[in-house]
């Protein structure tokens, strides 16, 4: 298991208090910074800190754009990209 992959996301609150997402683009944002512009030009799993824990953000923008938690469920990359944080992907 790695960097917060199993553990419980924060709530939506929390999320849309800090974060945005648009899914046209693919591009979080906490606090308007993109958040791991780094890890989208060497296709490196992008990671958000929220409240000094890091979480996988392709689970973060899951639980933004359905309201739900994926749990033990595994966010796959279609396109096996995982920089790529489009929600169609």
């Amino acid at each position: 298991m790695g960097v917060g992959e199993r553990l419980v996301l924060p709530s939506m609150k929390i999320l849309r208090k800090i974060l945005s997402y648009d899914p046209a683009t693919g591009v979080l944002r906490k606090r308007g910074k993109i958040v791991g512009a780094n890890s989208r030009k060497n296709g490196a799993r992008i990671i958000v800190r929220i409240e000094n824990v890091k979480y996988i953000a392709s689970r973060v923008i899951w639980k933004l754009q359905t309201g739900k938690d994926p749990g033990w469920k595994e966010i796959d990359h279609k396109d096996g990209d995982e920089s790529n944080a489009s929600i169609g992907d």
